[in-house]
């Protein structure tokens, strides 16, 4: 089954965002390199008298889209899974609509999942909670549709998520059980690959994993 179209927009999104502020870095801690002695510089010979022209350069301007992140989103977060800390990414769906320009196909999907979900895509959020475990990166995913009936996301979200894979609906096994606590729909596909949802309110949390104990602290962890 392929990524969720909404995840693999959010990690896209992500990813964009990122490059805006990869430009400068700061050391760890803040910290500034010392400078450089006098005696280590090499020597630069004068430039010649006669009035030479330098050549200048035109740096390629490049359009970075900026997302609007959800504060209330990223706070529901847990801080920590499975021992590691969580960094926490938030977009809101609104801002990642251009990524449909050139696949209409995927926007009426999209557009099929917000009637489903009965609200404005102004509504909708969407975060991703990165953490290591075992030496693997690994991310809860969280859908935030304020104001919607929790149900409804939820149903919504899992007919989504069946409807945009790889396999047809109907290998899709859905059952329900209780996982780190919480009453969880799990989605399992033929080659193993298990998600697990849990509605709360107007978020569902998904958890995407071949290992059902790291599952358990998952969704354990979540407030």
């Amino acid at each position: 089954m392929r990524r969720n179209l909404l995840l693999s927009l959010s990690i896209a999104a992500f990813a964009a965002a990122g490059c805006a502020s990869a430009g400068a870095t700061t050391p760890p801690g803040g910290a500034t390199a010392p400078p450089l002695s006098s005696g280590s510089l090499p020597t630069i010979p004068p430039l010649p008298s006669d009035d030479v022209p330098l050549p200048s350069f035109v740096i390629p301007s490049f359009a970075i889209p900026s997302f609007n992140s959800d504060a209330d989103l990223a706070a529901r977060f847990p801080q920590t899974i499975a021992g590691g800390a969580v960094e926490v990414q938030t977009v809101r769906a609104i801002d990642f609509l251009q990524f449909f320009e050139d696949d209409p196909e995927q926007r009426a999907e999209f557009d099929a999942f917000i009637s489903a979900v009965g609200v404005p895509v102004e509504a909708i959020s969407i975060g991703t909670g990165s953490f290591t475990y075992e030496g693997s990166s690994e991310q809860l995913q969280a859908l935030r549709a304020a104001g919607a009936d929790g149900a409804r996301l939820l149903n919504a979200l899992v007919g989504f998520t069946k409807q945009t894979g790889d396999d047809p609906p109907s290998a899709v096994q859905t059952t329900t059980g209780t996982i780190g606590g919480k009453p969880v729909t799990i989605l399992t596909i033929p080659d193993d690959t298990t998600s697990y949802l849990y509605g709360a309110g107007d978020i569902v949390w998904l958890f995407e994993s071949d290992d059902p104990a790291l599952a358990d602290q998952v969704m354990g962890a979540i407030p």
